[in-house]
């Protein structure tokens, strides 16, 4: 899509995590501009999000500020960061995906973990009537961090407000000189008539077929907010997974 003067190109994120023998899935969309210069828009949003370990830190590590630390300190110990894979949504070439080596786990050690069903919520405004708001699901909460009838724990709100505050960041890399631009957004979804779901209903796209039609429908800029209690995500009930 053309911006001005700068071409902008749709990526995704997916982030493969485990907890509970379960794969856990989540997904992220962010419009990239810019011009690369010696490395992808893909690797760029990659060490953006904070999850390239960084060997030469003090301590080394994955960065403390980045969206990737932020999910980890309030999630159960026994979640496991598998993986993360960033591409460019109508391009062949242009992807990248890196293994969490050394390991990241969650940080939450407050109590008993909850059932890989619980989870905390997050969801953004709308900034466009005909694109709908997004929701995102986070698993790995700890017994500790919740009060009576599933309400978060007030002391625990500015951690939950980091990660939501993380989401919503216009995040940027600098390669040789030349700044690249992330900002997060939402995109409509498209129900492609030719793909069968179990049920027999029509299988949910995450974007359209066409790239020219996906960028009239785009909403960017949006910023992420948090529910107050914990939600349910039944796709990963035991023996389920995603």
């Amino acid at each position: 899509m053309q911006r001005g003067a700068i071409v902008a190109v749709l990526m995704e994120v997916v982030l493969d995590q485990s907890f509970a023998s379960q794969q856990i899935i989540n997904r992220w969309n962010y419009l990239g501009s810019g011009t690369p210069a010696a490395v992808s828009m893909s690797f760029a949003l990659t060490s953006a999000l904070g999850a390239i370990f960084d060997e030469v830190a003090i301590p080394p590590g994955y960065p403390p500020t980045g969206l990737m630390a932020r999910i980890a300190a309030i999630q159960a110990t026994g979640v496991t960061f598998n993986s993360l894979t960033v591409k460019d949504v109508y391009s062949d070439l242009d992807f990248y995906s890196t293994l969490f080596v050394p390991n990241l786990f969650g940080l939450n050690a407050d109590g008993n973990s909850m059932s890989p069903v619980v989870a905390y919520g997050f969801y953004t405004n709308r900034i466009r009537a005909d694109v709908r708001r997004a929701t995102k699901r986070l698993v790995g909460v700890t017994e500790g961090k919740v009060d009576s009838l599933g309400v978060l724990a007030g002391a625990f709100t500015a951690a939950i407000s980091d990660v939501a505050a993380a989401m919503s960041e216009t995040l940027e890399y600098v390669d040789g000189g030349n700044t690249l631009t992330f900002i997060p957004c939402v995109v409509k979804k498209e129900s492609y008539p030719t793909s069968i779901a179990p049920d027999g209903g029509q299988r949910q796209a995450y974007r359209y077929r066409s790239e020219a039609t996906q960028f009239d429908f785009i909403a960017e800029g949006v910023v992420w907010d948090f529910y107050p209690n914990v939600r349910s995500q039944t796709s990963r009930q035991y023996g389920k997974g995603r």
